[in-house]
């Protein structure tokens, strides 16, 4: 599969929409009275979706595009509103034709739908004959001439100036022509009619839409009856969640398989083409609805762009936003309403560049889950064994824990024999990054574990854990040597120095050769190692968290980092079947 880069395809949006037209964008309240009429349904069409573009945190890049049809007046109606990103909502039209404006409002749209009660029958077969039977058991041949109702535009014309547009208002009355003339009554007095021919089994209703028209200037032409435009923006509610399954043989091969869960919350897509994306880019206004959307949100621009410095500001492209991570509960989270987009997998590693995986002809409807395979990659694998032996604080802090059993519980972990882990090294021989996502390890047919793949790029390296290897034997001695009889001295005070000795032996009872990778990081300096080891000085802010919980159990005298630092030590000790290893080395520390 050919490797893409996002970075890229931003380019490439990003000078197509350069290239637009100039127009406005203009988010417009309720109609004027008497400025237009009910759209009819007719009249209304989906603008499809060609391309979308997924991210792994629910975000996801929709591009519409296709022949449209033109209304009367020579506009295009859209019966879809999106809910963008702030700043990523993007129309254009392709042909030779401008676009002045784009305006989201409230439209009266006529539908039809099929007539459910005796009124609606009534109403939707004005100037039809019938015989009409009341409750009281009297009936009357007559011809249906109206059902009484207040329109739209007669209620505005009345209505207080500015005052929001509304539907017509329907009573209880209609109006029959008999022999006798003119008749108005109650339509609950009617209990049942009998038309003399088939009567039409529909009537039109008008409901209030949110609209979408896309306003062109034909620049003297005759609007063409279709137009092609389009419409790109980033929307929350489409996302794909990612999952490897890897098969082991025993031959050193490894079966990776990617497979995507896809969770849809945003619209209908048939037969789209659908970029999964490796990594997110940044959007600054991911929490912001565009006012676009008509959504009852107030858009606070002026204490949000007060918060972001003039470098980030620099760089005001579509989709060069940056999202916040964490952050008091937004606009976006009380539009869009809660959507269960699945599980969220954390990453602690390095930023994942962006690449993209392209499938074509993807159908999923709007409240759909689907799965489906998107790599599969033969790779070589090799076992590993690793042993992290824990770093212990000095014994003087022990004497600290003032009977606290969960810490005592804790040290007792500590102090415990480590043991050594078995996992699987994975070089990334094929074309794109492996993602974070969770990972099943099988072999054959037979599950092994289930883990953590971290980011891992092209050409790098990824060590996966799958269980404790038993059958490798730990133990661990440490004890105190000799401490020297001079003294140290800092602003005044002695400090004495620790010396200390330990060893740690490991057993191999499996039937094969093995190489252990052992890790042991110490508080102090190491003075040296045996079978060659690895010895490294330590920065303590970049390494603390290997300390574990214990370190905020003792407020650590200013003293401490100025004589004392820390150190890694490592070996790769090579264990033949049924044969012993010791690895001895010496640290120190000072304490007073």
């Amino acid at each position: 599969m050919e490797e893409f880069s996002v970075k890229r395809l931003l380019c490439v949006a990003l000078l197509t929409f350069a290239a637009l037209p100039n127009f406005s964008l203009l988010a417009a309240g309720p109609t004027p009275p008497g400025s237009t009429r009910a759209v009819p349904s007719r009249a209304l069409d989906m603008m499809p979706v060609r391309e979308v573009t997924v991210f792994k945190d629910g975000s996801a890049f929709l591009r519409h595009e296709g022949a449209m049809p033109v209304d009367a007046s020579g506009n295009l109606l859209m019966d879809y509103l999106p809910i963008p990103t702030l700043g990523t909502f993007w129309p254009y039209v392709k042909d030779e034709v401008r676009l002045k404006a784009v305006s989201a409002s409230p439209r009266r749209v006529q539908i039809e739908r099929t007539a459910i009660n005796l009124s609606e029958v009534l109403e939707g077969n004005v100037g039809e004959k019938a015989l009409l039977t009341e409750t009281n058991g009297t009936t009357t041949t007559a011809v249906i001439l109206a059902v009484p109702r207040r329109s739209s535009e007669e209620l505005m014309a009345t209505s207080a100036p500015n005052s929001p547009e509304r539907l017509p208002e329907f009573g209880d009355l209609i109006q029959i022509k008999t022999d006798k003339g003119v008749k108005t009554m109650p339509i609950s007095q009617i209990r049942d009619v009998t038309f003399e021919n088939a009567p039409k089994p529909a009537l039109g209703r008008e409901e209030f839409r949110n609209l979408l028209t896309l306003q062109l200037d034909w620049q003297g032409k005759k609007p063409t009856s279709k137009v092609n435009a389009g419409l790109a923006y980033l929307q929350k509610g489409l996302r794909w969640i990612p999952n490897y399954r890897i098969v082991l043989d025993d031959k050193g091969g490894a079966k990776v398989q990617l497979q995507a869960t896809l969770v849809n919350e945003v619209l209908d897509l048939q037969d789209v083409t659908m970029n999964l994306v490796v990594g997110a880019p940044n959007f600054v206004f991911s929490d912001k609805v565009d006012p676009i959307s008509l959504q009852n949100t107030l858009v606070r621009l002026n204490s949000d762009v007060n918060g972001i410095n003039n470098s980030n500001m620099a760089g005001n492209a579509i989709m060069s936003q940056a999202a916040r991570a964490n952050g008091d509960e937004d606009d976006a989270s009380h539009q869009r309403g809660v959507m269960d987009l699945g599980p969220t997998i954390d990453a602690n590693g390095p930023n994942e560049d962006l690449f993209l995986f392209p499938l074509k002809n993807i159908t999923l409807k709007k409240g759909e889950r689907m799965t489906l395979l998107v790599a599969e990659y033969a790779l070589k694998y090799e076992d590993v064994y690793t042993l992290d032996a824990s770093c212990l604080p000095p014994k003087e802090i022990h004497a600290n824990m003032n009977g606290d059993h969960q810490r005592e519980r804790e040290m007792e972990k500590l102090l415990a024999a480590p043991k050594v882990k078995h996992g699987i090294r994975i070089k990334n021989e094929s074309q794109q990054p492996f993602t974070t996502a969770p990972a099943l390890l099988m072999r054959g047919e037979r599950v092994l574990s289930q883990v953590m793949m971290t980011y891992t790029p092209v050409d790098g390296s990824v060590d996966l854990d799958m269980n404790t290897a038993l059958n490798i034997q730990v133990s661990k001695e440490e004890n105190e040597a000799p401490r020297d009889e001079k003294s140290v001295k800092l602003d005044g005070d002695e400090y004495q120095k620790i010396n200390l000795a330990g060893k740690i032996t490991l057993v191999n009872r499996m039937q094969k050769p093995i190489t252990v990778e052992v890790k042991r990081i110490i508080l102090g300096e190491v003075d040296k190692g045996s079978l060659d080891a690895k010895i490294t000085k330590l920065n303590f802010l970049e390494e603390k968290t290997a300390l574990s919980q214990w370190w905020e159990w003792y407020d650590w005298p200013a003293w401490w980092n100025h004589l004392n630092g820390m150190s890694r030590i490592t070996w790769r000790a090579s264990l033949k079947p049924g044969k012993a290893v010791d690895l001895d080395y010496t640290w120190h520390y000072y304490w007073r």
